[in-house]
């Protein structure tokens, strides 16, 4: 039957016979080209448009012929704009009734451009519908998470926003994020002097150590050394490798892009290396083997893995994808879950098929603190 949309019936030249409103557009010339036809005004009834792009609304109308019934070509309102925009909608509105949306574009996407300074970056181009956030990686804390900045929501006539990164001394990779989904890597940014360190490293030697080999340009090979005793987001890294070879970067004189781009290229080929080799001799000592003995006699078909550290879970079962695909472990490992109760967040399920293979793979893993067999029925509770 006809579906009726506030007793109208509503035809439109991209979708057919409308069953709700509005109509979503994703590029402007699709915006323009709609049609629509629509039954079920009043005889001559005269009806409001409101046409508006990011930074106006403008009034239009258009009037029902004698059966009440009104073609609209949304190219006629053409001209009420700037036709530069990347962002229109349209609504109707008949008399006494509620303003109703017609036709929408889809958020454009959006052409960012920014510029760093020594205390700031400025960024133009965001929308002012959506929320977002700056997240900033720190190069000097590896294993620490990236610091969250928000950004103010932004009025449609403002075309620039200019953020004070008051950030604490480190050398930063600097990501704009909106609805925790990545949009954009800006590159890298720092403001410290060569002799500030991040409070973490005054008591801790290791990463005191580590911090000097980058802060005093030091070789190569002494920066892996430092480097081996932190783990690092592998994906991360490579995207902030990624940015420092094609972005903008704002760094201090003393800070040279070509050494700490050598030595973070050299960094990541020691980590593939490790990743995709099993047979070197992890960089942390393993958990003691369990009893493969028992393992083979039993009819359990899961393991459940407990770590030392439950922050490190997404780390390890990234890694343990990368092996699956690495060691065609595909037919060994035909599950990896990772239970929601909150007292297994430390933990990584798997189902194998032979889990005497699988743990052999699995005990040489870093942060692994046991792991259990399981029956299905008792893994089923978990998942």
């Amino acid at each position: 039957g006809k579906t009726n949309i506030n007793n109208l019936l509503i035809n439109s030249s991209s979708q057919g016979q409308l069953k709700k409103l509005p109509i979503y557009h994703e590029f402007t010339d699709s915006f323009w080209a709609e049609e629509l036809y629509i039954e079920g005004f009043f005889p001559l009834e005269l009806i409001n448009l409101y046409l508006s792009d990011k930074k106006d609304k403008v009034f239009s109308h258009v009037q029902a012929d004698s059966s009440g019934n009104v073609r609209l070509s949304v190219a006629s309102l053409y001209d009420l704009l700037s036709p530069n925009s990347n962002w229109y909608a349209l609504d109707y509105q008949r008399l006494g009734e509620e303003l109703q949306l017609l036709i929408k574009m889809e958020i454009a996407p959006l052409e960012i451009s920014w510029t760093w300074n020594n205390q700031t970056i400025s960024l133009s181009g965001l929308s002012s519908e959506e929320i977002y956030s700056l997240s900033c990686w720190n190069l000097l804390i590896p294993e620490k998470s990236p610091l969250e900045i928000k950004i103010p929501l932004i009025s449609p006539d403002e075309d620039n926003v200019t953020i004070r990164l008051e950030l604490l001394p480190g050398i930063y990779h600097v990501q704009l994020f909106a609805k925790q989904k990545l949009l954009h890597n800006l590159g890298w940014w720092c403001n410290s002097n060569q002799t500030d360190l991040p409070d973490e490293a005054l008591e801790n030697e290791a990463l005191e150590n580590y911090c000097y080999t980058i802060l005093g340009n030091e070789s190569i090979p002494d920066f892996l050394n430092a480097a081996q005793n932190f783990d690092y987001e592998y994906q991360l890294l490579e995207t902030a490798i990624h940015s420092l070879c094609s972005l903008s970067y704002h760094f201090p004189k003393w800070l040279d892009k070509n050494s700490l781009s050598n030595k973070l290229e050299a960094l990541i080929n020691t980590l593939k290396i490790q990743l995709t080799n099993p047979n070197l001799p992890p960089v942390k000592p393993i958990v003691e083997p369990i009893s493969t003995k028992n393992i083979a006699a039993t009819k359990k078909s899961w393991l459940l893995i407990k770590l030392t550290i439950p922050k490190k879970r997404d780390y390890i079962h990234k890694i343990i994808k990368i092996k699956v695909v690495e060691y065609k472990l595909q037919d060994e490992i035909l599950s990896i879950q990772l239970p929601t109760q909150w007292i297994y967040k430390d933990s990584i399920l798997l189902q194998c098929n032979n889990i005497e293979i699988v743990n052999s793979y699995i005990q040489t893993l870093d942060y692994v603190q046991t792991i259990q067999p399981l029956l299905s029925q008792d893994a089923q509770k978990i998942s």
